[in-house]
């Protein structure tokens, strides 16, 4: 079963890979062609600088993530899994961002296409945000349960055993 596993997880980093690789060249195509045929946007530098951060994590993704075979097909290492959540999944969001741009340059016959870039840094720190404002302390000051005591609904056995006059159960938060 676990081989099974493997192969799956091969077989979908290959797709994957594949699916990055030809979205790439066709957004790339797209703006080359914009720039050479119609000479739009003005100039190419802005590409080339833009092109840099998705080609590193393209390179990176194909080194760590591409399956390997021996000579008869079998499966000597499957990658690292593609389908992963956290930072595989946040640099597939920096290619698919970079295509974005790419995109919108080419079809606005601009380089303000790629002002859209800025969108991986503003993600960068509201994510960043989120988690601060998700493990800080709620509430500073109060203690003791009677803070929470209306917040955290009872279960019907808690209730239950307040009636009886046992134990009251509180909560740390």
């Amino acid at each position: 079963m676990a081989g099974n596993s493997l192969k799956k997880q091969a077989a979908n980093n290959k797709e994957i890979l594949i699916t990055l690789w030809t979205g790439t060249v066709s957004i790339d195509v797209l703006f080359l062609s914009s720039y050479y045929f119609l000479g739009n946007p003005a100039s190419i530098i802005p590409w080339i600088i833009f092109s840099i951060p998705a080609t590193v994590v393209m390179v990176h993704l194909e080194k760590t993530c591409r399956p390997k075979f021996d000579e008869r097909g079998g499966l000597i290492r499957p990658g690292e899994d593609l389908s992963q959540r956290g930072v595989m999944e946040y640099l597939k969001d920096i290619v698919y961002v970079t295509w974005i741009c790419k995109f919108v340059s080419a079809v606005l016959a601009s380089n303000w296409g790629f002002a859209l870039y800025i969108m991986i840094p503003l993600y960068a720190v509201v994510k960043a945000y989120t988690l601060y404002s998700e493990n800080r302390p709620k509430h500073s000051g109060s203690s003791g349960s009677t803070a929470n005591e209306g917040l955290i609904p009872k279960s019907k056995r808690q209730e239950k055993m307040e009636r009886r006059g046992g134990q009251k159960v509180t909560y740390r938060s």
